[in-house]
């Protein structure tokens, strides 16, 4: 009975180890294809600043007094927009020419690699894990015998 409770527990040692092998390959694979918090950042920052600008300038043409400071407003506020929209369009260009180089063909390589080491290594320790435990099997049968 004391062999079995022996066997029984490095068998189970031996799967925590793979639980905690797999587990940890599997953060490291989420944290390969977590997607860049740049992205919302910049979209979110872009996009609260061209509604507020554009509330903004509307607002002031929405205060004119008269029709006349109206119309004089107008092109004003249509220059400021232009502006707005031309630095967006600016911000964004930027932004996503900055993703394009920092995720290129070589970085998708190089994810990839990775994603395929950490499937080289999960598959290994299941192997190995399948290889100690078939080992206490045999030891314990032949103990007994």
């Amino acid at each position: 009975m004391a062999k079995t409770k022996e066997t029984f527990e490095k068998i189970v040692d031996n799967q925590n180890k793979l639980a905690e092998a797999l587990t940890e390959n599997a953060q490291k694979m989420m944290k390969l294809f977590e997607l860049d918090s740049d992205l919302e950042k910049m979209s979110k920052e872009t996009t609260e600043a061209y509604m507020a600008q554009s509330k903004e300038y509307m607002e002031a043409l929405g205060k004119a007094e008269t029709t006349e400071k109206a119309w004089s407003g107008m092109s004003t506020a249509f220059s400021k927009l232009m502006e707005m929209q031309t630095s967006t369009y600016n911000k964004t260009t930027d932004f996503y020419r900055n993703m394009m180089e920092k995720y290129n063909w070589e970085a998708g390589q190089e994810t990839f690699n990775q994603a395929t080491e950490l499937y080289r290594e999960s598959f290994k320790a299941i192997y190995e894990t399948a290889g100690a435990n078939t080992k206490v099997f045999q030891e314990a049968f032949t103990a007994e015998n």
